[in-house]
């Protein structure tokens, strides 16, 4: 708001008195970047942590993780993994 009221603004907020107008998107999004974490910093100062108990489900440490059977050849990641790399490989060779 400041920039569209004061065009002369923009080289504070662009810290740069040649800035184009183009800049003020680029250090809009700093600015916003620098202000989100300091709040997000100062949040979790002042809050209380959550009791484990009630991250769990939410949060991937807080979790116990199910077993994975195993599974046929045919249903792994690897194999289907391998099989693209190969049919790629062959691909480039053959359009070469």
């Amino acid at each position: 708001m400041w920039v569209k009221l004061v065009p002369a603004a923009l080289a504070d907020v662009a810290l740069s008195p040649d800035a184009k107008p183009m800049a003020e998107n680029v250090f809009r999004a700093l600015w916003a970047f620098v202000f989100a974490a300091i709040v997000i910093v100062v949040v979790s100062m002042f809050t209380k942590p959550r009791p484990v108990s009630e991250l769990e489900g939410l949060v991937y440490g807080a979790t116990v993780l199910p077993k994975e059977e195993p599974v046929p050849f045919y249903r792994n990641e690897y194999t289907w993994a391998i099989l693209v790399a190969i049919i790629f490989v062959a691909l480039n060779v053959i359009f070469w």
